[in-house]
């Protein structure tokens, strides 16, 4: 896939069309009630099954996946087969008057909805349909009713998607196209940010470095973005989180050196997590420093994890890097991280996420 097709993807389902449903057996009685409602299916239970119905746009389409996925795997033993036709008059061009045409050949259920679940993605990436929610980071130093609030970090949610995230980039990985995705996060969170939160705090904007293959390349947009903007570059903290090892380190720290040529700061996430290492969080130095949750949770009856997080407050201080604790969930975690000399910390016990509203 050349970049242009990383960052222009394009949906092969019909704008408008009909559809056709067939199940050798029953359906279930409330489902049939469901797609009368949806797209106003005249249903009658017969045996074989056979629905036809028009849709009207590609939502239709989705939220007829959305609603067969969640009886799914109850309908594998139903035989359904799907297949969609084209509106002969699409694009304003006259109807036809050859024999009526199916534009693809029925497909199994499974194999519909994992189609659907595909393009559905797409439909999200053209139409930029991501927000966000922006969990808060404070200050440890002082009384939690006082607690300065030091920044923010964004947390993306697709629109109108079942997906988590996490199973959204699993899913772009699979088609190629985790770097446009991962591309339209930080520009979104850039503009949804400078719209919705204070002008002086920090963002902490996550980036998959997998999906920066050219540093120059793939962040030029994400710069001009915040040059468009007038935002000052030191407002924005771009954290790496990858769920696998990063194999690259000097691939890293040429992002690394990339963000802060344009003034922007960078941290490591998820540090003691098993593939990030002391030994590459030395070899990178970054700004910031996130604890993973495993070293937080129950920190305050743990000796060992106290030990470990005194010695990597001093590491940190010796490298001018600020260390911040995720994942606090109770204020004996909070008094103990900050009895420690914890900087920074954000989890559920200080503030929730909470989605931005542009309007």
């Amino acid at each position: 896939m050349n970049d242009s097709q990383r960052c222009h993807p394009t949906l092969s389902l019909p704008d408008k069309g009909q559809i056709q449903l067939t199940s050798q057996t029953p359906l279930p009685a409330h489902l049939l009630a469901q797609l009368e409602t949806l797209l106003s299916w005249e249903v009658k239970q017969t045996v074989p099954l056979s629905l036809m119905a028009d849709f009207k746009a590609r939502e239709d389409l989705f939220q007829l996946a959305k609603l067969l996925q969640s009886h799914n795997p109850r309908l594998a033993g139903n035989h359904i087969l799907i297949k969609l036709r084209k509106d002969q008059a699409l694009n304003g061009s006259p109807p036809k008057t050859e024999p009526f045409q199916w534009w693809e050949e029925a497909q199994p259920l499974d194999v519909w909805l994992e189609k659907m679940e595909k393009e559905s993605f797409l439909f999200l990436l053209q139409n930029e349909a991501v927000t966000f929610a922006a969990q808060p980071i404070y200050q440890l130093d002082a009384a939690h009713s006082t607690a300065e609030l030091y920044g923010y970090e964004l947390l993306m949610r697709p629109m109108g998607l079942a997906q988590r995230p996490d199973q959204l980039f699993a899913l772009a990985r699979t088609m190629d196209l985790h770097v446009a995705l991962d591309a339209l996060c930080r520009q979104k969170a850039i503009e949804l940010s400078m719209h919705c939160l204070p002008g002086n705090v920090k963002r902490f904007i996550n980036f998959l470095p997998t999906a920066i293959y050219n540093p120059e390349h793939c962040l030029r947009e994400t710069f001009a973005t915040i040059d468009r903007l007038k935002a000052p570059a030191d407002l924005f903290v771009f954290e790496v989180v990858e769920t696998e090892a990063v194999q690259n380190i000097c691939h890293l720290q040429h992002i690394f050196d990339t963000c802060q040529q344009h003034g922007i700061q960078v941290a490591l996430d998820d540090v003691c997590s098993g593939h990030n290492t002391l030994d590459m969080l030395i070899a990178l130095q970054p700004h910031y420093a996130k604890l993973d949750r495993s070293v937080i949770s129950h920190i305050d009856t743990e000796p060992h994890q106290q030990r470990l997080v005194s010695a990597l407050v001093d590491l940190c201080a010796t490298y001018n890097i600020t260390l911040l604790a995720e994942g606090i969930e109770s204020e004996e975690e909070w008094r103990c991280l900050k009895s420690l000399g914890v900087s920074l910390g954000q989890g559920y016990w200080l503030g929730r996420p909470q989605l931005l509203n542009p309007a």
